[in-house]
């Protein structure tokens, strides 16, 4: 089992993002969609907002929205040199 979970929506460009950057370092993780007009109890109770990206790591729940990103960008090694990270 990967040590990593990403809660999705298919329109969301944070998870698309931390999609990519996990990709990217070959972070193996499990991807999970949530329907978000209608969310599961369990889905509300680790993201009482109800928003999406959240990443479960073995240790726990983060919801970073577009924090996650980052966080996964830095979970495989020392961070990007400042001339590789993207410009918001």
């Amino acid at each position: 089992m990967p040590a990593l979970k990403l809660f999705s929506h298919h329109l969301c460009p944070y998870v698309q993002q931390a999609r990519i950057v996990l990709g990217e370092k070959s972070i193996n993780h499990d991807l999970a969609f949530i329907d978000l007009a209608n969310k599961p109890d369990w889905f509300l109770a680790i993201s009482p907002l109800g928003k999406v990206p959240v990443l479960l790591v073995m240790t726990g729940y983060g919801h970073f929205s577009p924090g996650v990103t980052p966080t996964c960008r830095h979970a495989s090694g020392p961070p990007e040199p400042p001339d590789k990270m993207p410009v918001n």
